[in-house]
Formats: C-alpha cells, sequence, structure tokens
C-alpha cells in the first residue's frame, strides 16, 4: 500500500544553529555555503558577487556581527574589502555548513528544506473551545 508523504516543516534553521553552537563550543570557524542562483530576490550580498552560483561565508562572531538565523532568513553584517555590508538570505538556500579547520560539515540536502506556503502547512490546528452552557 502507498501512502502519501506528508509535507514536512524545515528544520534547517534548527540544525544550522545547533551547528553553530557546536562548532564555536569546540572552537571551529563554522562557515557555510550559500546558493545565490535561487531566491534572487530575497538575497541580500555585495554586488560583486551577486551573479556568483554560491558563496562562502565565515560566520564566526569574529568574522560577523548581529548574526540571526531565524526559520526562514539568515542574517547577519560583514566586512568585504573594509566595508560593511548587510547579508541576507533564505535558510533553503544554504548548501553545505562546515568548519574551516578539517571541513567537517553537513550538506543541507539531507534535511526538508523548503519552506511550506500556508495552505501546505500540514501541523495540526489548535483546537477550538467554545463554551457549553
Amino acid at each position: 500500500m502507498f501512502f502519501k508523504k506528508p509535507e514536512v516543516p524545515p528544520f534547517t534553521s534548527y540544525i544550522l544553529r545547533a551547528y553553530y553552537e557546536w562548532a564555536t563550543d569546540n572552537d571551529y570557524t563554522p562557515m557555510i555555503q550559500v546558493r545565490l542562483d535561487q531566491n534572487k530576490d530575497e538575497i541580500s550580498v555585495p554586488a560583486k558577487f551577486e551573479k556568483d552560483k554560491d558563496i562562502v561565508f565565515n560566520i564566526s562572531a569574529e568574522a560577523c556581527g548581529n548574526l540571526d538565523i531565524s526559520e526562514n532568513y539568515v542574517d547577519f553584517d560583514a566586512r568585504f574589502g573594509g566595508e560593511v555590508h548587510h547579508i541576507h538570505f533564505p535558510v533553503e538556500n544554504v548548501v553545505l555548513m562546515f568548519n574551516r579547520e578539517n571541513q567537517f560539515g553537513l550538506p543541507t540536502n539531507m534535511f526538508p528544506n523548503k519552506r511550506l506556503k500556508k495552505s501546505e502547512d500540514q501541523r495540526p490546528k489548535k483546537p477550538i473551545f467554545s463554551q457549553v452552557d
């Protein structure tokens, strides 16, 4: 018998936050590889990198500021050529998480990574309670 595969909410952001914590706790430099040829209208990187297919970011506390890994986006400030730029991209564009010291890491293609549209959200709804007289 065949079963319909349920839509699973993405959890790459959770894995990315956990990997970041693990790397920093172990004195590694957390790095991420990001695809730039998808979701282009949601990506903000320095202009000279906009036409590249991928870019690698050092997201250590020493290399970037204001790091925020939310459910759908990664945001931080980083220096390129001595100038501070705000970096913004969807979590689903992260291809690989690794550390600089020995390149140990995790590819994100093994995790549910696509954002669910609100209509596709299959999580159970909260029950509606009403007062019974």
